[in-house]
């Protein structure tokens, strides 16, 4: 059951929840990225003991962000009818945070939960044009640090930062779009955009997501090594990117020769995945499961995917790992799951206009496509052994994944994707590559963005039958489940949902929903039509290891009707109690 509990905020957001300290009795022992159970520092604190609490169900709490533009000129208004969002609301969200932060909240709505303490990191695009040039993808935007302290006391500290890479530095100082971005934001040259051409290196936003591990806080960007923050003020570390001791090779672009001197020699890179795995395992500590990547081009065999997979325990000393290649593979998975014996990874048929990268005429996001090839699971043993490849099954493009567990000789992931129709239709469609022209979604327009379904996908690991079942169909994205039943078998899912009567319809999310598998039944908390929620973060509670749905949902929102964002918390409440919900 949902019972809403707080909000903060300071501009458009994207993914992480950590803590920093030692661990208070009151919330589960499980580590997690996103909000690991220690407790947090303050400024000018250091760690101590915290009492214990009681923790009580409760009520809802808003605080106050800061402006972020000219809410008259960009917000538009709220035309329409009710539940439709409109673009100009939408479109209001991408406008870039200029500031950076650091202030004790004051204006609380309700209260904070004493027994919420602990830190929640998020990361993602703070600004979005550079010298009157519009960006054309909200994923090539600066990466912009947000750190919510919670002090167990009913306050709450806020602090933002920029990633200060050195192309953000210089792009600064120039007021200039200076490097080729992924998704297609380039530098405007006097001869056009063939004066790019042969250039292949790439910008390191550092946007795309933030874990702290083991003491260190990194800021993930999927297309090459991550940036060290400190934790406590979020300077970004000198000496540029993180190598992870040798895991990862800064570079110019993920490609390797197949010669390591070579690769060197030329300045190719390794690059990280913005989506590590906290895993968990009976008699072994917990593990961050992180992969690299890189890419090799062979004349007669078309191009494969080199990826290592390696598991740190908190001190990062590598504790379990694994390599394999995918073949016939240019375009580099975005997400895997983890069950208790296998990394699993989901491979789509794809191709890449290799002619309009390196004639500087698209960025690498744009150049890919869907083929009408079937798709790839790849099941690559844990503990050692050879990676079982499974082929023709009728592919769906899955982005994200929650969970994946085993049962008998099944493996069972959990994922948000788009649907096999979806796919088909991409494949014979022409247009600006996998992902279309997300230039115009950024100002509301969502025509010919597939819907993106929660989806299962049930693996038998000895005949190599893949099963799929649609879990929820109303178009939603980010799933989470407790991160304490990760590779366990689990019942709930949480998701960020679209607001819209047509399921075949996609539109901004709007919702957070709690999605019950196993009676279809789904919990929908809606801020209103002038808001949009980004992906949600559990924060397990003091028996999340035995009882699924304790703890706390926490997710950013962005209020158009006051052109700020603010943090949403919400504290689970078992079936046994009653909800004090009520909007912030």
């Amino acid at each position: 059951m949902l019972g809403t509990v707080v909000s903060l905020s300071a501009a458009p957001l994207t993914q992480s929840l950590c803590t920093l300290g030692q661990r208070p009795a009151c919330l589960s022992s499980k580590s997690s990225p996103f909000f690991a159970t220690r407790l947090a520092l303050l400024p000018g604190q250091r760690p101590a003991s915290p009492p214990l609490v009681c923790r009580k169900h409760l009520r809802t709490s808003a605080i106050a962000a800061p402006e972020l533009g000219t809410p008259d000129s960009i917000a538009g208004t709220a035309a329409g009818y009710p539940g439709r969002y409109q673009n100009t609301d939408w479109a209001a969200a991408f406008t870039s945070q200029f500031q950076e932060y650091d202030y004790w909240t004051t204006k609380v709505e309700g209260r904070i939960p004493e027994t919420l303490r602990g830190t929640l990191f998020r990361n993602g695009p703070g600004r979005f044009e550079r010298g009157g040039q519009k960006y054309e993808h909200m994923l090539d935007g600066d990466g912009y640090v947000c750190a919510f302290s919670f002090s167990g006391d009913g306050r709450m500290h806020f602090r933002s930062s920029y990633v200060k890479t050195s192309d953000l530095a210089k792009e600064e100082e120039a007021d200039a779009v200076l490097y080729r971005n992924t998704f297609g934001t380039q530098p405007k040259r006097a001869l056009g955009p063939l004066q790019n051409a042969f250039d292949l290196y790439l910008k390191n936003p550092a946007n795309t997501n933030v874990v702290l591990w083991g003491d260190r806080l990194l800021a993930l960007w999927e297309a090459g090594c991550p940036f060290e923050l400190d934790p406590y003020t979020l300077e970004t570390h000198p000496g540029g990117p993180a190598t992870l001791d040798g895991f990862l090779r800064s570079g110019i672009a993920p490609s390797t020769t197949g010669t390591e001197a070579l690769d060197k020699a030329i300045g190719l890179g390794k690059a990280c995945t913005a989506h590590p795995h906290v895993v968990h395992g009976e008699g072994l500590s917990d593990r961050l499961a992180i992969f690299s990547w890189c890419s090799q081009m062979k004349p007669m065999a078309g191009s494969e995917m080199k990826i290592e997979i390696n598991e740190y325990d908190q001190q990062w000393q590598k504790v379990a790992g694994q390599t394999f290649t995918m073949q016939k593979s240019f375009f580099n998975p975005h997400d895997f799951a983890i069950s208790k014996n296998f990394y699993v990874f989901f491979q789509n048929d794809m191709s890449f206009k290799m002619g309009q990268y390196l004639l500087g005429l698209r960025g690498p996001a744009q150049c890919v496509n869907f083929d009408e090839g079937p798709m790839k699971v790849h099941l690559v043993p844990r503990h050692g052994g050879k990676p079982m490849v499974i082929d023709n099954v009728e592919p769906a493009f899955l982005i994200h994944h929650a969970n994946a567990y085993e049962e008998g000789d099944e493996i069972v992931v959990w994922s948000s994707g788009w649907s096999p129709e979806a796919v088909r239709l991409l494949a014979t469609s022409s247009g600006s590559g996998m992902l279309g022209s997300w230039k115009v979604v950024m100002d509301g327009d969502f025509t010919g963005v597939p819907v993106t379904s929660l989806w299962s996908h049930r693996i038998n690991t000895k005949t190599g039958e893949v099963r799929r079942k649609c879990l929820f169909a109303q178009s939603n994205d980010h799933p989470r489940v407790n991160p304490s039943f990760y590779s366990k078998p689990t019942r709930y899912c949480y998701v960020n949902m679209c607001m819209t009567d047509d399921a075949d319809i996609s539109n901004p999310p709007q919702a957070f929903t709690r999605v019950d598998t196993h009676t279809g039944e789904a919990q929908t908390w809606f801020p209103g039509r002038r808001c949009f929620c980004e992906e949600l973060v559990f924060v397990p509670g003091p028996h999340a290891d035995i009882q699924e749905d304790d703890g706390y949902l926490l997710g950013l929102v962005y209020d158009a009707a006051k052109h700020k964002s603010f943090l949403a918390v919400s504290l689970l409440l078992q079936a046994s109690g009653t909800s004090d919900a009520c909007a912030s």
